[in-house]
């Protein structure tokens, strides 16, 4: 009888995860954390184009569950969409009032306006993240924004990937009130 020799086989190394998930995090299930954190979609010509850098919805939920004052959250869809369900603090300024073709801040009237909204998200961006979520149809608005927001001097922005989509199967999304927008 032959014996086969052993076959020293190298231990596993475990690589710590880029974010810890803290336990308050409210994710219903390990299909909607897998949604949530995708991210294999952006390609490497896509985050070289990018001036900010993108977050997953499990990132920022993380974030807002273990850090509540260090997020701003800006809802960049239309006003109608924004009231059918957005998350809770979220900040609404639609893209059309940050993206007017042709006009520069303070140049005209709706200029004067973005002036106006930069300088409001800079102070309420003192000392906190800011992630730019819209639709991910209107990911190149959220893009946009964000690029207004970099140029403005406000430091840490990130775009949410996939748009406000990915929060749409968790019971994330809650109905503002109206003084909320």
């Amino acid at each position: 009888v032959r014996v086969a020799p052993l076959v020293r086989v190298a231990p596993l190394v475990r690589v710590a995860p880029l974010v810890r998930v803290a336990p308050l995090v409210r994710v219903a299930s390990v299909v909607r954390v897998a949604s949530l954190s995708d991210m294999r979609s952006i390609t490497l010509e896509e985050q070289r184009n990018e001036v900010s850098g993108r977050i997953s919805g499990e990132e920022m939920l993380v974030l807002g569950d273990t850090q509540p004052a260090s997020l701003l959250v800006i809802d960049t869809r239309p006003h109608h969409q924004f009231q059918t369900g957005s998350l809770i603090n979220a900040w609404n300024v639609p893209g059309e009032v940050w993206v007017k073709e042709g006009d520069s801040p303070g140049g005209s009237e709706e200029g004067g306006a973005l002036l106006s909204v930069l300088e409001q998200a800079k102070e309420r961006a003192t000392d906190k993240t800011v992630v730019v979520m819209g639709t991910k149809a209107a990911h190149h608005v959220t893009v946009q924004v964000c690029e207004q927001l970099v140029g403005a001097g406000v430091e840490r922005v990130a775009a949410l990937h996939g748009g406000v989509e990915v929060f749409q199967t968790t019971g994330q999304l809650v109905v503002p009130s109206p003084a909320a927008s």
